[in-house]
C-alpha cells in the first residue's frame, strides 16, 4: 500500500490524507461564524463553504458541527459543505420536541428546502449517520451519495418501505466504521 491508501481490516481507501491547515486551526463552532436560517420557525444555524455539488454533513447526538471542522477546507476544494447544528444542539433552537429518528430525517428535509437544495451529496457521524438513513429512505430521490461514519445506536427496526428500499441505499452508500471522522475526507473524495 502507498501513502494514500488507508486500511482497516477489510476495508481500503485510496485518496488524500487528512490535512488540517493553519487556518482552521481556530475553527470552533461558534454563534459568530456562518449564519442562521428559520426552518419550519426554528432558528438553525449552519456554515458553508466552497462551491460545486451540495455536501450536506450531519453530526450526531450531544455534538455540533464543530465534529467536521477538520474535514472541512479538503471537502470544501470539491463541493459546497454544508455544515449544520442540527435543531437541538450547538447554537441552533433547542424546542421542546420529540427528538425521534422521523423527526430528525423530516428536519433534513426542511432544512434543505429552507437553503433551496433538492438534491445533495450528504455524510453522517455517528447517530447523525442514522438521521440520513431514514432520510434516505423517505427521500430517495433528494439523496446523490452518502457516506455514513460510524452510524449507530439501539434504534426500532426500520419501516416496512425501508427494509424494501435498502438494497438500492446500498448501491449509493459507504458505510465506515471508524472511532472518529479522522479520514472522512478520504471516503468522500474517493465515493465521488
Amino acid at each position: 500500500m502507498d501513502g494514500n491508501t488507508i486500511s482497516d481490516g477489510n476495508l481500503a481507501m485510496r485518496g488524500a490524507l487528512r490535512v488540517r491547515s493553519a487556518d482552521m486551526e481556530g475553527f470552533r463552532n461558534s454563534d459568530q461564524i456562518g449564519a442562521y436560517i428559520d426552518v419550519k420557525g426554528f432558528q438553525i444555524h449552519y456554515y458553508e463553504q466552497g462551491q460545486g455539488d451540495p455536501l450536506l454533513l450531519v453530526h450526531g447526538r450531544g455534538q455540533s458541527m464543530d465534529c467536521w471542522s477538520q474535514n472541512v477546507d479538503e471537502l470544501a476544494k470539491h463541493f459546497r459543505v454544508i455544515l449544520v447544528d442540527m435543531i437541538g444542539w450547538g447554537y441552533s433552537d433547542k424546542p421542546s420536541l420529540e427528538y425521534s429518528i422521523r423527526d430528525y430525517g423530516e428536519f433534513l428535509g426542511a432544512f434543505l428546502d429552507a437553503l433551496d437544495i433538492p438534491r445533495t451529496h450528504i455524510g453522517g457521524f455517528a447517530e447523525g449517520g442514522v438521521h440520513v438513513l431514514d432520510f434516505m429512505i423517505r427521500y430517495p430521490e433528494r439523496v446523490e451519495k452518502a457516506v455514513l461514519i460510524s452510524p449507530g445506536g439501539h434504534y426500532p427496526p426500520l419501516p416496512p418501505d425501508g427494509q424494501a428500499f435498502t438494497h438500492s441505499i446500498h448501491r449509493r452508500t459507504l458505510y465506515l466504521f471508524y472511532q472518529s471522522l479522522q479520514h472522512a475526507e478520504t471516503a468522500f473524495i474517493g465515493l465521488f
